[in-house]
């Protein structure tokens, strides 16, 4: 828990000055090691206690469909980490939270196919995790196996059940570098906070724009990111309110 000291003050007051009083705010986010662990720690729970109050903060940790149907009923204020188009109903801030790991197409190393996506995908086996919607990287009708479980996706290509695993660049584990390669499907996209398009999320995503600027000018946000920041992009973004 952090101390209660001036940001958490101007914070409150900024709630209130709003007309809207200082409230839980409510979070929710699916489970991605080292960025939004279950016990609360993780990149982007740092990140949203440095813009927020920790002691207004209800985390909640879970799967990715379920997240995503919490906050299209509206029992959260906050969900952490969508791409725009996945829920427009949502309000966004102009800061982004983070720019993704390119999506690939992993495969046996054995496969001594030419990677050709139109081609090699047609008739193949493929699987990808519960929430994703990769289906639209593909010009043909894709079929999917869905999994719940990462670890689920290596191990059916290691067994020949699959041809590929579809999943992001950068969540394939040491132990499989030798056996795994993987076909680029698309580059990196910027991952946001999805807001509730209502007067608390609106003021919501207000402050985390002006707190991005801040925590950046000090040096807070390369911190929080460590050796993330610079593939996260915020060191190079630009935003209209750090114009004067």
């Amino acid at each position: 828990m952090y101390k209660f000291n001036k940001n958490i003050l101007v914070y409150l007051i900024f709630l209130l000055s709003g007309g809207v009083k200082a409230e839980t705010i409510n979070v929710v986010a699916p489970h991605w090691e080292d960025y939004t662990n279950i016990d609360g720690s993780g990149i982007y729970f740092e990140l949203i206690k440095h813009v927020y109050s920790d002691e207004l903060l209800s985390l909640d940790v879970t799967e990715l469909p379920r997240a995503k149907n919490q906050f299209l009923h509206n029992k959260v204020d906050i969900l952490i980490g969508v791409y725009k188009e996945e829920l427009p109903q949502a309000y966004y801030s102009n800061w982004y939270l983070d720019t993704d790991a390119p999506v690939v197409a992993f495969y046996l190393q054995d496969n001594k196919s030419k990677i050709n996506i139109t081609l090699d995908f047609k008739n193949a086996y493929i699987a990808w995790m519960e929430g994703f919607n990769f289906e639209k990287l593909f010009e043909e009708k894709i079929t999917p196996y869905i999994i719940k479980q990462r670890k689920t996706g290596f191990k059916l290509l290691i067994h020949k059940r699959i041809d590929y695993f579809i999943d992001y660049k950068d969540n394939i584990t040491s132990e499989y570098l030798d056996l795994i390669s993987f076909v680029t499907l698309i580059k990196g996209k910027k991952l946001y906070l999805a807001f509730q398009n209502n007067s608390k999320g609106i003021k919501l995503a207000e402050h985390y724009d002006k707190m991005m600027v801040k925590l950046r000018a000090e040096g807070k946000l390369e911190l929080i990111f460590g050796k993330d920041y610079i593939p996260s992009g915020h060191k190079k973004f630009q935003l209209d309110i750090e114009q004067p």
